[in-house]
């Protein structure tokens, strides 16, 4: 290999380490965050206690868990978790690591699907439902193969079908298509496959144990909302709900996204009581 076949690679290599490394999020507290905060209490958990995360509801309600993506913080599913606790829920908000209240660690897609394994862990039991944003829904996604997470219900919000997110950010830099090639297999680590395998959809194999609401907003410029139908050709009873005029982020906010998942969520705990009832088929 010659020194200008490496040169794609050793660029991939450096934005990677780059991306890995970014320092911490964090987004001041505003006045809305603050009268939220009132009604949750918080906990830590994780290796050496280095997560944190807010409760909000009863705590003999079904269990909902909420993951930002990367660069946000658990601020921003205060609005659904106060919703989520109204409806009857125990909603408990995440800050992942080298976010909000965590404390500082390399970033990955990898980190959220760890830091969901670290929150089942501490809680002795997989939650109702996933509920994340962006990267950690396709993260959560993941995890249920690599890490062995589960759930009865799953809500992903804004969720890139495969780890594009960093190769557009690369081109953006002006990388060429090779070097941009060249980043696929360092992200497709994360995921414990190759890059193939996450196009074919191995984030999205369908769980004939669950139910999975797949939301976006056709205004996104981050996500490409006809993830949607890719996702719904893997996991074929998929429900999609789009909305408009939100983007990437003030989807989390939008009444029409919290209503549809208070709603999805009502009708997974039916849906999961219906199937305990049955049973198992028996075999003839």
């Amino acid at each position: 290999m010659t020194s200008g076949d490496e040169q794609p690679i050793e660029q991939a290599r450096a934005f990677y380490a780059a991306m890995r490394a970014q320092p911490p999020v964090r987004f001041p507290r505003r006045e809305e965050d603050e009268a939220a905060i009132k009604q949750s209490s918080s906990f830590r958990f994780g290796p050496g206690r280095s997560l944190a995360a807010r409760i909000f509801g009863a705590s003999d309600a079904p269990l909902v868990a909420l993951m930002h993506g990367w660069g946000g913080q658990s601020t921003q599913f205060y609005r659904m978790a106060l919703a989520l606790a109204e409806a009857g829920y125990r909603a408990i908000v995440v800050d992942c690591g080298n976010h909000g209240d965590a404390d500082p660690m390399p970033l990955g897609f990898d980190r959220f699907m760890l830091d969901a394994a670290a929150l089942a862990d501490n809680l002795g039991a997989m939650p109702f439902a996933w509920v994340a944003h962006s990267a950690a829904a396709l993260a959560i996604m993941s995890a249920r193969r690599t890490h062995g997470l589960s759930a009865q219900a799953y809500v992903t919000i804004a969720a890139p079908f495969t780890p594009y997110v960093p190769l557009n950010r690369f081109r953006a830099m002006g990388a060429d298509q090779e070097t941009v090639d060249a980043l696929k297999p360092l992200l497709a680590s994360e995921f414990a496959c190759d890059w193939n395998a996450l196009e074919a959809g191995l984030a999205w194999q369908r769980d004939e144990t669950a139910r999975l609401l797949a939301v976006y907003d056709d205004d996104d410029t981050m996500v490409r909302s006809t993830d949607a139908e890719q996702i719904a050709a893997v996991w074929p009873d998929c429900l999609i709900y789009r909305t408009t005029g939100n983007g990437h982020n003030r989807i989390l906010k939008s009444e029409q996204a919290i209503m549809t998942t208070l709603e999805f969520l009502e009708s997974s705990v039916s849906w999961s009581a219906d199937r305990r009832q049955a049973g198992p088929i028996k075999q003839l």
